[in-house]
């Protein structure tokens, strides 16, 4: 058993949550809860929020935000997209939001980045 504060794991339990942790990255555009993946993966929703921060050190949401960031990453490579189209494509609502995650996250807006990592040369449509 593994013990996190006052909750126990069993192995089959961390499965479990390793289980969702890759549902999660499969599904990065859906918002998940604690509750959602402790419903989907017949967990109680402490249970699931102990074992995702044990095997990944971020709660549900904070991961969520590091996984569509990683693939926002890759979608800005593509300099046919825009900043906002890889924003939906990544599973943000709005562009804004995307930008205040990713400068966050990375310390680069979403252009910077681009000029920064993949020699895109600035301005290029931000729409």
């Amino acid at each position: 058993m593994h013990y996190h504060g006052s909750i126990r794991l069993s192995r089959e339990e961390l499965a479990i949550v390793e289980k969702a942790i890759h549902h999660v990255r499969d599904h990065y555009q859906q918002k998940f809860t604690e509750q959602d993946l402790a419903e989907e993966f017949g967990m109680t929703p402490k249970k699931m929020q102990t074992g995702f921060r044990k095997v990944t050190g971020f709660t549900v949401y904070k991961f969520q935000l590091f996984v569509r960031i990683e693939m926002s990453k890759e979608f800005l490579r593509d300099e046919n997209l825009s900043v906002k189209q890889v924003a939906h494509k990544a599973g943000f609502s709005t562009q804004s939001r995307f930008g205040e995650i990713f400068k966050e996250l990375t310390g680069y807006t979403p252009t910077d980045y681009r000029v920064e990592h993949f020699g895109y040369k600035k301005p290029f449509s931000d729409n």
